[in-house]
């Protein structure tokens, strides 16, 4: 009989733990679920701060307005890229490859000239490509 007392106890304690870790565990379900509406309310006050912000500064501007200082943006780059050319053509003195060559073949000329005047033979086996 005592041994039958026993298992009844058990088997009670065992229902009592069962009972007890379902309602931890409803306990801890309904905790994250708060957290996770905390967060999402979080979320949604920060998107809709955010919206009003946009709203207000898309008021300052128009895309018409975008597209004007895009425009004097372009005419700017291109009266920069002129000046530029300006510079680049003026800097150079307006000295072709033509009068460079010419140039650089008389400086060959006179150092074969000058080997040859100190005794070397003064041939030179390269040409310049033009």
């Amino acid at each position: 009989a005592r041994a039958m007392q026993a298992m009844k106890r058990k088997k009670m304690y065992e229902q009592q733990r069962d009972t007890l870790m379902g309602s931890q565990f409803t306990m801890e379900q309904m905790a994250f679920n708060l957290e996770q509406a905390e967060a999402t309310a979080t979320t949604v006050a920060a998107m809709k701060a955010g919206t009003e912000k946009l709203k207000e500064q898309m008021k300052s501007m128009s895309p018409e307005q975008v597209d004007e200082v895009m425009d004097d943006m372009a005419e700017i780059n291109d009266e920069f890229e002129l000046v530029s050319q300006a510079l680049a053509s003026t800097a150079g003195g307006g000295v072709d490859d033509a009068e460079l060559m010419d140039e650089y073949l008389r400086m060959e000329e006179e150092m074969a000239l000058s080997k040859v005047m100190e005794g070397g033979s003064g041939l030179t086996a390269a040409t310049p490509a033009p």
